[in-house]
């Protein structure tokens, strides 16, 4: 009886296998669908090589038993695909396999334990060879992060560190006294220990890693103008053309046809109101936040236009024109300005107290800008940018137990923003809204009348005139594909500032 039912639960395994088998032929999708179908299968004293053929016939794979493969197979699966049924069977019979292509060979699991092992003594057994790889561009610590992973359990990378003889720079502490920039040493070098099969997996690594980096100029135009004539340009830094936020009312409209687009960001200066877009909302909001820098977008056109307007205006002081290169996804940092020391008090003896005072650090005052440029997509510039405006504004004094003035500690003021924008090559980003009161001293006078000694007090007075100057940062980002292209660019931004230098000595 029991015979009868092993022939019958074959019998219509076999009836079905060719028509799936020939349907897997002609259709690869077909076979796929079957390899996910849900079985019932019932076998009761079988063969277990029987068994596993059905399941190949049934999977459309080819299933190698080895000689020891040998045990009676009684089971009963529902809802199952063939392999969740291949891999129950091999588990309860103490049985695993390898596969090598499209064949699965089966074997009892304590031979492919052993077979594993030997196979990894022979591994361990080659003779590992070592190899230095001498890097053209990208760091030897960065890429040691990426290879060590990729070697065998024996293999080794380490980085030879060559002694740097030279002058030791300090370039002294940007704002926080805790904030010190660290430069790591760089190297070149790396020293692979493995076998040969690993190394040249390292080598190819390293073939398509190591290629040279894209660099990227950064121009910095610093410009002192008047804030009334940069209205009279139609950038008017206290709404900008795209838009506004205030804290209570979120994103709304400042359309205006004689503005050139603008982004606030910050909440520290003070604009009072501004008249949002015809049509849109009625009245008039107040800027409760106010904002302390603008970043706004210009074309080379609209660059162009604007730079030469500021040009021709006398009161446009042109502070400073730096421009720096610096490598794709790299820091670079300008610095207009001086560094001022940070005295600390130093107390020492025990029954007369002695306070000498020491430099602690440097202070940057001035005007600084971080600008980190990474090259994206159809050659755009995505740049992280951080300027900030320090002024000193006066001295607090530290006294002693006898009032004794033992150190001086600086108040320094800071605008700073952060803003992460994307450009085009070429392309320039402005920053504005940087206010500050100025007064000019006058004297009205009464011709030739205040010229009369002693009298001519009375026909003239002294006053002061009170009014704002604009700083203006024009950051320009271009792609840097050889040497000639930044001497080129370089030369052309010096000569428009050797013209307005020229223009100002000519208007004195």
């Amino acid at each position: 009886m029991h015979k009868l039912f092993i022939i019958i639960s074959f019998t219509l395994c076999l009836i079905s296998a060719p028509f799936l088998n020939s349907y897997s032929q002609e259709n690869d999708t077909a076979s796929e669908e079957i390899s996910a179908e849900k079985l019932n299968i019932n076998f009761e004293n079988a063969d277990i090589r029987q068994v596993l053929q059905l399941l190949a016939l049934k999977g459309g794979v080819n299933i190698v038993t080895g000689p020891e493969v040998r045990a009676t197979v009684s089971i009963n699966l529902k809802d199952v695909t063939w392999e969740e049924a291949f891999e129950i069977i091999l588990t309860t019979y103490g049985y695993g396999y390898d596969r090598i292509g499209k064949a699965l060979i089966v074997e009892p699991v304590e031979k492919l334990r052993l077979k594993r092992q030997v196979e990894k003594e022979l591994t361990v057994a080659q003779l590992a060879v070592t190899e230095v790889f001498t890097l053209k561009y990208i760091d030897a610590n960065d890429m040691k992060a990426v290879i060590e992973p990729q070697l065998s359990p024996q293999g080794k990378v380490t980085i030879l560190q060559e002694s740097v003889l030279g002058w030791a720079f300090d370039s002294g502490n940007t704002r926080k006294k805790e904030r010190k920039k660290a430069f790591k040493l760089r190297s070149n070098k790396l020293v692979v220990s493995d076998i040969p099969v690993y190394i040249e997996a390292v080598r190819g690594i390293i073939d398509q890693l190591d290629i040279k980096p894209r660099q990227v100029l950064i121009q910095a135009r610093i410009i002192e103008v008047s804030n009334d004539y940069l209205k009279d340009l139609g950038l008017d830094w206290g709404t900008g053309g795209t838009g506004a936020e205030s804290s209570a009312m979120g994103t709304v409209g400042a359309g205006n046809d004689n503005l050139i687009g603008a982004q606030s960001l910050g909440s520290h200066a003070a604009p009072s109101s501004f008249l949002p877009s015809a049509g849109t909302i009625t009245g008039t909001f107040p800027f409760n936040t106010g904002l302390s820098m603008v970043f706004q977008k210009l074309s080379g056109s609209q660059f162009e236009v604007i730079f030469h307007a500021l040009e021709e205006n006398v009161n446009t002081n042109i502070l400073s024109a730096p421009h720096i290169v610096t490598l794709d996804g790299h820091e670079a940092t300008i610095l207009v300005g001086t560094k001022f020391p940070i005295l600390k008090a130093n107390t020492s003896g025990t029954e007369s107290t002695t306070v000498t005072a020491s430099l602690d650090y440097y202070e940057n005052i001035g005007i600084q800008l971080n600008v980190i440029p990474k090259i994206v997509k159809d050659n755009a510039i995505n740049m992280v940018i951080h300027p900030a405006i320090t002024d000193f504004t006066e001295t607090l004094k530290a006294r002693g137990s006898a009032d004794q003035i033992i150190a001086e500690y600086p108040i320094i003021q800071t605008r700073e923003a952060e803003t992460n924008v994307i450009i085009n090559d070429g392309e320039t980003i402005v920053v504005g809204g940087l206010l500050k009161d100025v007064k000019k001293d006058a004297e009205e006078s009464v011709p030739f009348l205040s010229k009369i000694p002693l009298l001519g007090l009375l026909f003239k007075r002294d006053t002061v005139d009170k009014g704002k100057v604009d700083l203006v940062i024009f950051i320009t980002a271009n792609i840097i594909d050889d040497a000639r292209k930044v001497a080129d660019i370089v030369k052309q931004s010096s000569e428009v500032v050797e013209k307005e230098e020229r223009d100002a000595i000519s208007n004195k």
